[in-house]
């Protein structure tokens, strides 16, 4: 068993660890209001990053579909854990985490990164995650959404800086 060297202090000095399970701190299922919150959204209210995420996108080769994209994404364990400061996340900082490799002729344009909710963020609903997220678990409880980086995401769109940072592999 791999165990961290905080909780494994903790468990030597007869204490239970932080971030246990016995302390709340539980993975599962977000309550059904929340079933469409996508990839992007859930990494800008992460207290933690551990993962960097490659996506390769291709355009399809069907000349009457030109615009239709598929590809994948892997993860990638980062060398250090990122903890956020404040939440939610600036886009940089959540930018960071992710690259997108796009193949194909041509630049990748907003509105077909749009067509893949992987991308997406709305502000209404990131503000709504972390204030559930702050009523429901004590990690969040240090985090009151900060308006100044909330300002920063659009009502609905693709991830600021996401696109700026494309890299194109003709």
């Amino acid at each position: 068993i791999q165990i961290c060297t905080d909780c494994e202090t903790s468990l030597k000095n007869d204490k239970r660890p932080l971030y246990s399970l016995a302390n709340f701190n539980m993975r599962g299922s977000l309550p059904y209001e929340f079933h469409d919150v996508t990839f992007a959204e859930e990494m800008v209210c992460a207290i933690y990053h551990h993962t960097a995420h490659v996506s390769r996108i291709f355009q399809s080769s069907d000349e009457r579909d030109s615009r239709k994209l598929h590809g994948n994404t892997c993860a990638f364990e980062a060398n250090v854990v990122d903890v956020a400061k404040k939440l939610p996340r600036p886009p940089s900082n959540v930018c960071d985490y992710l690259t997108v490799v796009f193949v194909g002729p041509g630049k990748l344009k907003k509105e077909d990164i749009m067509k893949s909710p992987h991308y997406r963020v709305r502000r209404p609903v990131i503000q709504k995650l972390l204030f559930w997220l702050q009523r429901h678990s004590a990690l969040y409880s240090a985090y009151p959404p900060d308006p100044f980086n909330l300002d920063q995401y659009p009502e609905d769109g693709v991830l600021p800086g996401l696109i700026d940072n494309v890299v194109y592999d003709q």
